[in-house]
C-alpha cells in the first residue's frame, strides 16, 4: 500500500513539472501553417483557448489526444463551428511541427455550397504542415 502512495504522489509531482500531462496548457504560441502566421493563442489549464490576433473567433476551445491537438472555434454570429485537427509528435519543447490533419465545419448556418466542397478543402489542407511556436511571457519567440 506504501509503494501505491508513493507511486502516485511521484506521478502527481511528474504531472504537475510537465504542465499537466500537456505541454500547452497555460502556454501561448504562435501558430503557422504553411508557412503563413494564422495568430498568436493562450491554450488554458482549462481546455479553453484565446485566440490573441487575426482570426477574432470566440469560443474556442483545444484537447488533447495521444496523437492529435484538436481546435475548435466558433463563430459569434452564426452557429457554424470548424474543428481543426494536427497531429504532432511530441509537445515538451519550444516549437511543435507536424501536419494538418483533417477541417471539418458543422452548424445549420452552414451554406450547401460549403458543405459540398468541405471534401476538396480537406484535400486541400490535409497534410500542409504547421508549427507552434512558444512565445515567452516578454512576448518574443522562444526558439
Amino acid at each position: 500500500m506504501r509503494k501505491l502512495l508513493v507511486l502516485g504522489a511521484s506521478m502527481t509531482v511528474m504531472l504537475a513539472a510537465c504542465g499537466g500531462g500537456n505541454g500547452l496548457e497555460g502556454n501561448v504560441y504562435e501558430l503557422e501553417m504553411d508557412g503563413v502566421l494564422s495568430g498568436t493563442y493562450e491554450f488554458g489549464n482549462d481546455g479553453q483557448l484565446t485566440v490573441n490576433e487575426i482570426t477574432g473567433a470566440e469560443g474556442d476551445s483545444y484537447e488533447v489526444t495521444d496523437d492529435e491537438i484538436l481546435i475548435t472555434g466558433s463563430d459569434p454570429n452564426s452557429d457554424i463551428t470548424i474543428e481543426i485537427a494536427f497531429s504532432y509528435d511530441d509537445l515538451s519543447g519550444d516549437v511543435i511541427e507536424g501536419e494538418i490533419v483533417s477541417m471539418t465545419l458543422e452548424g445549420d448556418d452552414v451554406p450547401e455550397e460549403v458543405v459540398a466542397e468541405q471534401e476538396a478543402m480537406n484535400e486541400q489542407i490535409e497534410g500542409l504542415p504547421y508549427k507552434l511556436t512558444k512565445v515567452d511571457d516578454d512576448g518574443e519567440d522562444e526558439e
